[in-house]
């Protein structure tokens, strides 16, 4: 049987350092005082006698109650796991964090993407980042813009409408990160491909607001080489290059504020998420009507027209014919 407190303290001496723990950029104070701390929690939780589940919730728990630098105690941590393998042939399986959880961005980027799952809870999140839910609330404080927002290229990076329910956290709109590596030519076969999309009649201001978004993290270099490509080597409209330098207040947009009243600026919204909407409509004939409570069924093969339920039955509406949309009759007055 081995003990925790006999490795711990065969780990403490000066030769055992040397030899495990030689290379990490810790002091040995720091890396006695995480051994202690592992030791501590092993302690309080179970018995003396070492078992490769106690002593790997031992190490989460010991992360999780470090309030400096965790990536510290995870590092001596497996260096910890290193010498019973070798020395008393005792094996661990433990599932480490995803990412580096000390990583502040790399921690916000994830909570982000996970917390879009309807299963995961915080509690969840806490258990697989071994971090505590204060941490986590913290997190989501920032996330929200509530306090010290994280920003990307000088642009805060907020995520307003998520809204707690049982411990879940469910958003208005979900949120994707991506932060791309590019070249120049991918910029600008990117930027052309939205160039098009804005043209869409449901899709014009997604694509709009996601060309901003790539062009303002561009660098100065990169914008004017675009705009010297455009006008001399791929010919293109530079000046539609110029016009994304309007500035975004954000990073993400939710699908409500990509949408906009003018054509049928809401109907994509409107046949993803199953909403109800208002359009002024330009009949055949050249009437102009208001279409209430539509409720869009589907996008027509052609993309020119959309299926709908209008006061019980089913239309057909031309995208050309919307003159504007609406999630309320309000807004269309």
């Amino acid at each position: 049987m081995i003990k925790i407190d006999e490795v711990i303290e065969s780990l403490l001496k000066l030769d055992a350092y040397r030899k495990y723990f030689t290379g990490l950029p810790y002091r040995k104070g720091v890396v006695d005082n995480v051994l202690k701390l592992i030791c501590d929690k092993y302690l309080n939780m179970y018995n003396n006698i070492l078992e490769p589940e106690s002593l790997s919730l031992a190490i989460e728990e010991a992360v999780k109650s470090y309030t400096r630098d965790k990536k510290t105690v995870i590092t001596v941590a497996k260096k910890l796991i290193d010498y019973l393998r070798s020395e008393h042939s005792f094996y661990v399986d433990i599932a480490w964090p995803p990412i580096d959880i000390s990583n502040t961005f790399e921690r916000l980027m994830y909570i982000a993407k996970e917390l879009q799952m309807s299963d995961k809870t915080i509690e969840d999140l806490s258990d697989e980042l071994w971090i505590s839910t204060r941490t986590l609330e913290d997190d989501l404080s920032r996330l929200r813009g509530y306090h010290d927002p994280i920003q990307v290229c000088g642009k805060p990076f907020l995520i307003n409408e998520m809204v707690r329910d049982g411990g879940r956290i469910k958003f208005t709109s979900t949120v994707h990160p991506l932060f791309l590596t590019l070249n120049i030519t991918q910029v600008i076969v990117t930027l052309k491909g939205l160039k098009h999309m804005c043209k869409d009649p449901i899709l014009s201001n997604y694509a709009l607001i996601s060309a901003k978004s790539i062009w303002q993290q561009l660098s100065d270099y990169a914008k004017k080489r675009i705009l010297y490509v455009s006008e001399h080597l791929l010919p293109d409209d530079r000046d539609w290059y110029l016009s994304l330098d309007e500035p975004l207040d954000n990073y993400f947009y939710t699908e409500y504020e990509c949408s906009h009243t003018e054509g049928a600026g809401v109907l994509c919204d409107c046949i993803k998420n199953r909403k109800t909407c208002y359009l002024e409509y330009l009949t055949n004939s050249g009437e102009r009507i208001f279409l209430e409570r539509c409720s869009v069924i589907s996008l027509c093969s052609d993309g020119k027209c959309v299926k709908a339920l209008v006061n019980n039955e089913e239309i057909v509406i031309e995208l050309k014919r919307v003159l504007r949309s609406a999630y309320t009759r309000e807004e269309l007055i």
